[in-house]
């Protein structure tokens, strides 16, 4: 069965985010490319929202659809790349406040 307008859309839109999302793992081997790989992290919301429609735009042709298949594979990967920086942050966070605990505002000695 042919894939709609739609769907098409959802298989263009899974192969955006998935490439942008590499970036988020990836060093960048070229100065082209390392907008990407700081602009990633940057629009990882984004990308989890693309990724998410994608899938939900092609789980019924991915039944039929080879392409589809790929697509949503694609998107998947994606999601988990982009959920990688959202996961990193509490931890982040923990080292942020146990390096700032020595800095305080009031003088040690008078």
């Amino acid at each position: 069965m042919p894939l709609s307008a739609l769907q098409i859309v959802a298989v263009i839109l899974s192969l955006v985010v998935f490439w942008i999302a590499i970036w988020i793992v990836l060093p960048a081997p070229t100065y082209v490319l390392l907008a990407f790989s700081v602009g990633a992290p940057e629009v990882s919301q984004w990308l989890i929202a693309g990724a998410l429609s994608a899938i939900a735009l092609l789980a019924r042709a991915a039944v039929s659809s080879r392409l589809a298949q790929l697509a949503v594979a694609m998107a998947v990967v994606a999601l988990g790349l982009a959920l990688t920086v959202w996961i990193r942050i509490p931890a982040a966070v923990r080292r942020f406040d146990a390096q700032m605990q020595g800095l305080s505002l009031a003088p040690a000695t008078p």
